[in-house]
């Protein structure tokens, strides 16, 4: 009698014969419906849990800001910190499936606190516009 080992589901399981280990192997790859799923069809599946947020960050005159910022999350535990480019842009890839609080600062402007809800793999696109300080109001108006 041949014995084998089939490995599934997170466990190893000691059989007797190869049908026997090809039929649990064939188990740990079925899907509820009753197909199977390919290890490609798996990462695609798991791939899907992450969506993009993409910022562009404005200021007086809707001109655009350099700024920096954070993402940060309590469930998925989580906190990124980013720099947008001289258009005001920068975009968060790969962000899991959550609720999310973006804080956004730039010298002369209030800094900004929004909340963005990633619930698809589509991005989101989020157009935040900075309020200037006290200080930066006056230059810009003299």
């Amino acid at each position: 009698m041949d014995e084998a080992i089939a490995a599934g589901h997170g466990r190893t399981t000691w059989v007797r014969s190869h049908s026997a280990a090809s039929s649990l192997l064939d188990d740990a790859r079925a899907r509820p419906d009753g197909r199977h799923r390919s290890c490609a069809a798996a990462r695609a599946a798991a791939q899907a849990d992450v969506g993009e947020i993409r910022l562009v960050v404005k200021g007086v005159t809707d001109a655009p800001v350099v700024a920096s910022g954070t993402l940060a999350s309590e469930a998925p535990p989580m906190r990124r910190s980013f720099t947008t480019d001289a258009e005001g842009r920068f975009t968060l890839s790969r962000v899991p499936f959550g609720v999310y609080v973006v804080t956004i600062e730039a010298a002369g402007y209030a800094a900004r606190q929004l909340t963005v809800d990633v619930r698809s793999a589509r991005p989101y696109l989020v157009s935040v516009s900075l309020v200037a300080t006290q200080r930066l109001q006056q230059s810009v108006s003299t």
